[in-house]
């Protein structure tokens, strides 16, 4: 799952709200999944692919996802270690301009 900031926000206000988020995120979520910043806007976490997941990320999107305007979306995880790494690095990498 990704969380998501506007990266043209205040750099302060983003770091203060990134900050906030991954509090919130560790409070969230308690069964052993890993809660990491993935660049200077978005956090990821790693969960398992279980059928109360689409429901929590509904409530993390209407909730503090929205409170902080914060976007929120569910990426599955590829099957090979390389795979993963690259997404993981994609996430860390701005947002391409178009």
């Amino acid at each position: 799952m990704v969380v998501a900031l506007d990266p043209t926000l205040d750099p302060w206000r983003r770091a203060a709200r990134l900050i906030v988020l991954g509090h919130e995120l560790n409070r969230f979520f308690t069964r052993g999944e890993s809660v990491c910043l993935a660049s200077r806007a978005r956090i990821a976490v790693v969960a398992r692919d279980e059928p109360a997941l689409r429901t929590e990320i509904d409530e993390l999107r209407s909730g503090i996802g929205w409170e902080h305007g914060a976007a929120v979306w569910s990426v599955p995880l590829p099957a090979t270690h390389r795979e993963a790494s690259a997404l993981l690095d994609g996430l860390g990498r701005p947002p391409r301009e178009e």
